[in-house]
């Protein structure tokens, strides 16, 4: 009889606790860490939730407030996926229809949705100043929503914006009604530092130690501090078990808000792959009801503590589909071309250019089963073979990953969690930079005919050559000196407006070249004495050196570009 109520107590406990609770079922004790480890999984800035409790959480840590970095983007989508019942928010709906005053409709692109913010796939270029500047100047598309996932500032401040609009109140309150009270937290917890700029508030926020911990159990348990559930299972599973984005099965998958990640035979929801060092980490096993967390950062001992940890404690995991998936995969083209660092994409002109200079790879695959990556480290290259595992993944001899995008075959790769993008012949520096003041300096010889007196159209084209050359170099100085300052700080776009229209018309001066030199061709209208011995080989130059121009700033992405934005 006793058995019999014991078995029913213990049978209305596990449904009253829920899924969540279930999962839980491995206790971990500071005495039962091994003392190789017990220095990295406990420390005065590593602690772990495990279920109801916190372990190694002093009070000075929970009272101490950080940078909050990833642990700002869970706060969002979980109160995104609060609203969403509230408000009724379509995670799939295009937001241009409730804030068109920062994204504007349009019918000839991929419509900008919550779930791209959220998964960081909205496709905008990365700022590097943030001010009061509206927010709409920052909503600069560097490539199509939902192509691929990079760290997106400026995405979390727009899904800020939409919040609000939606809400109809401040963030402040949100955070207040959605986070703080249901979770038992205080407002001294969280410092969100409301600026006039949405983007200083994403980058800025911070948040005690006690708001960390509260927010890591909340990725490994669905309750409120009561015991209520937090969120419907099924927006629960987008925020912390199901991918809603991934470039590749074997890559990080994208939930809202976090990253599921997998190594060593186990898998985790995560802060992503890129935590900075000043900002806190998550590693969280839903499985086992178990997270842990370091407060200044993820580093490669304490990623390797906790896997051992996990290895030596925790049940082996089912299966997943992930590597079946992979295996279905079929690339369609050889994997070859250069390919640039992108996983801070900009519109600047210097940093885009910067980035060419100094951080692109050239690919080659010699067979079906090997790939080699070439680095240029001044004028030596050196190479790294990586072996193919599966379809689009390939592993080198030191470990390293190499992980191919399905997407235009290969159009992106991770290395070791950086993104890279294919842009083909246009990241070889010796056409894109090394050519240019060449190209230049030969358009400038254009001015000898200028007081040639050969006649009036050899004058006029020494003419639109010098002057077109220089008009292009000024306008071309001045959006890499000042593109940033002037939409930013100074707020003068017609400035840029001005530049590079001054740019693009030297530009059309210059292609004019390659036509003066064909009519003076076909008519033989070439100077006399000994001069007509130079005079052809000139004019081929020039034709070469304007087309050259021209090719170079439509690498740069400049060449037409009038818009300041």
């Amino acid at each position: 009889m006793q058995l019999r109520l014991q078995f029913f107590i213990t049978l209305i406990c596990l449904c009253t606790l829920g899924t969540s609770s279930i999962a839980q079922t491995i206790v971990i004790t500071p005495e039962s860490i091994p003392k190789t480890l017990s220095g990295k999984i406990i420390s005065n800035e590593t602690f772990f939730v495990n279920g109801i409790s916190t372990v190694g959480l002093t009070k000075k840590m929970a009272e101490n407030h950080v940078i909050l970095g990833s642990y700002i983007k869970i706060s969002l989508s979980a109160i995104t996926l609060r609203l969403r019942e509230k408000h009724g928010i379509k995670l799939r709906k295009s937001i241009s229809f409730d804030i068109p005053d920062v994204i504007e409709e349009n019918p000839f692109k991929v419509a900008i949705t919550p779930a791209h913010l959220m998964t960081e796939t909205g496709g905008f270029s990365v700022p590097t100043i943030l001010n009061a500047t509206p927010l709409h100047q920052y909503a600069l598309q560097a490539r199509t929503a939902g192509q691929i996932s990079h760290h997106d500032p400026v995405g979390w401040a727009i899904l800020v914006h939409f919040l609000e609009k939606k809400s109809g109140k401040s963030i402040l309150q949100l955070f207040t009604e959605e986070i703080l009270v249901p979770l038992g937290l205080k407002q001294t917890d969280l410092n969100l530092k409301y600026p006039a700029s949405p983007l200083q508030m994403v980058a800025n926020a911070t948040g005690s130690g006690l708001f960390i911990a509260e927010l890591s159990r909340l990725m490994i348990r669905n309750q409120t501090a009561n015991g209520k559930r937090y969120l419907p299972k099924a927006s629960y599973d987008l925020l912390a078990r199901k991918h809603s984005w991934r470039m590749h099965p074997l890559a990080p998958n994208h939930t809202f808000g976090a990253v599921l990640l997998s190594e060593s035979g186990q898998r985790w929801i995560g802060t992503g792959p890129l935590s900075q060092n000043n900002t806190p980490t998550l590693m969280g096993f839903p499985e086992t009801g178990i997270a842990f967390v370091k407060l200044t950062g993820k580093t490669a001992a304490y990623k390797q503590a906790v896997l051992e940890l996990a290895n030596k404690n925790f049940l082996p995991l089912k299966p997943d589909n992930r590597a079946y998936a992979a295996r279905q995969l079929r690339p369609y083209q050889p994997f070859s071309g250069y390919y640039v660092r992108d996983d801070k994409p900009s519109k600047w002109l210097q940093k885009r250019l910067t980035t060419i200079e100094h951080n692109t790879l050239r690919l080659s695959q010699p067979s079906d089963r090997l790939v080699t990556v070439y680095k240029a480290v001044g004028d030596v290259e050196f190479s790294t073979d990586y072996i193919k595992q599966i379809p689009f993944y390939y592993v080198s001899a030191e470990g390293q990953t190499l992980i191919l995008s399905p997407y235009k075959s290969g159009g992106y790769f991770l290395l070791d969690g950086i993104l890279h993008r294919h842009i083909g012949v246009l990241g070889n520096r010796s056409y894109i930079i090394g050519a240019f003041p060449f190209a230049v300096i030969l358009m400038l010889s254009s001015f000898i005919y200028i007081k040639g007196g050969i006649s009036r159209a050899w004058k006029k084209m020494g003419q639109f050559g010098t002057l077109g050359t220089l008009m292009i170099c000024a306008g071309l100085l001045c959006d890499y000196l000042w593109w940033p300052s002037a939409i930013f700080e100074w707020h003068m776009p017609y400035l840029v407006n001005l530049w590079r229209t001054i740019m693009n018309v030297g530009l059309m001066l210059v292609l004019s070249v390659p036509l003066f030199a064909l009519s003076f061709t076909r008519r033989n209208h070439m100077p006399e004495g000994v001069a007509i011995m130079l005079a052809p080989a000139h004019l081929a130059f020039l034709t070469f050196a304007s087309l050259a121009l021209f090719l170079i700033l439509v690498a740069w992405g400049v060449a037409g570009e009038f818009s300041a934005y």
